[in-house]
């Protein structure tokens, strides 16, 4: 018999990606939404230029804090031939979201962070202000990090220092594109937050 105290929503989620993709962009969402970032988006278009490491030019989530100084990537993975396609590292803390132990943390650059997410268990709290999700674990910390195309070259030489103007100028850019992504949400439901089932002021994914 199924539990009164619970009610059951459909998916809608975009036919061009995967459940449990879709999943964890979402779970990555909330994440940066918990950590107190002002502007958060999904498929997000963020300016730099390609790496060894980085060969994305759209990250599946990105965050910026409210003073718009330093950007925040997550890519979310859902299996090691995704993972073996590559990913973005234009943002200044880049991570990789993926279910638990699909990838080792000795796997990543030094700068990329790590995050399992325990897909079966996944529960958003609906009444907190603070913590709304749990069922992460933060394996691996990001370093800061600062894409090639910010450096300052000195006759052709890769100096130690950055353009301080030329990170501002980059954050807003990605703020902009934040918000233009959310407007298109918003008019032509071009993605949809998955609902889930909820209890007592959770909510858990089915």
């Amino acid at each position: 018999m199924k539990n009164q105290n619970l009610e059951y929503y459909d998916w809608h989620e975009p036919k061009n990606q995967t459940h449990e993709h879709f999943l964890l962009k979402n779970i990555a969402r909330v994440y940066l939404v918990d950590r107190g970032l002002t502007y958060v988006g999904t498929e997000i278009y963020v300016p730099g230029l390609d790496d060894e490491i980085s060969n994305k030019k759209f990250v599946d989530c990105v965050g910026v804090d409210k003073r718009q100084e330093y950007t925040y990537g997550i890519e979310a993975k859902v299996s090691k031939s995704d993972f073996n396609n590559g990913y973005s590292t234009r943002c200044n803390y880049n991570y990789i979201i993926c279910p638990d132990g699909l990838i080792e943390p000795n796997e990543l650059p030094d700068y990329v962070g790590l995050i399992y997410v325990d897909l079966e268990n996944v529960v958003f709290i609906t009444n907190s202000k603070e913590k709304r999700i749990q069922g992460l674990t933060m394996v691996k910390k990001s370093k800061f990090h600062v894409n090639d195309a910010y450096w300052i070259y000195e006759d052709g030489v890769k100096t130690d220092y950055y353009s301080d103007d030329m990170m501002f100028a980059y954050s807003q850019r990605v703020v902009e594109y934040i918000n233009r992504s959310n407007l298109n949400e918003l008019l032509y439901h071009t993605n949809y937050v998955p609902k889930a089932k909820y209890t007592s002021g959770r909510r858990r994914w089915r």
